[in-house]
This record gives C-alpha cells, structure tokens and sequence, in this order.
C-alpha cells in the first residue's frame, strides 16, 4: 500500500469513527486530542523548541473552550 493510500484510509477510518461515535465517545476523543497536544508541548519545550510548543498548546487551548 502506498503512502497515499494509508492517508487516505486513516482518514475514511477516522471520518467513519467520527460519525457513529456517542455523545461520550466524541468527549474522550475531544480529551484525547487535548491530551495529545499537552504532551506534544511538553516535548517540544524539552527540545528548546518554541513554536512547535506554542502551536501545540494553543491547540490544547481550544480543546478545552
């Protein structure tokens, strides 16, 4: 399977996930998404990287509003 392929059907996989998740499965992949921010700016703070970890926290930010 080529690259274009796998990106394609994780994204049929996600869209599809998406739609017929509950109301509760939707909130923990919201938190999920949130979480995985947070840790994205914990590391890219450890590597002195600033913008990466400015993206990912204002990415964590608008998770929570």
């Amino acid at each position: 399977m080529n690259p274009g392929n796998t990106q394609k059907a994780q994204a049929v996989y996600l869209t599809t996930m998406v739609n017929t998740a509950s109301r509760e499965q939707l909130l923990l992949i919201t938190y999920e998404i949130g979480i995985r921010a947070c840790r994205t700016a914990e590391a890219a703070l450890s590597a002195s990287n600033a913008e990466e970890a400015n993206h990912s926290l204002q990415k964590g930010q608008d998770v929570l509003r």
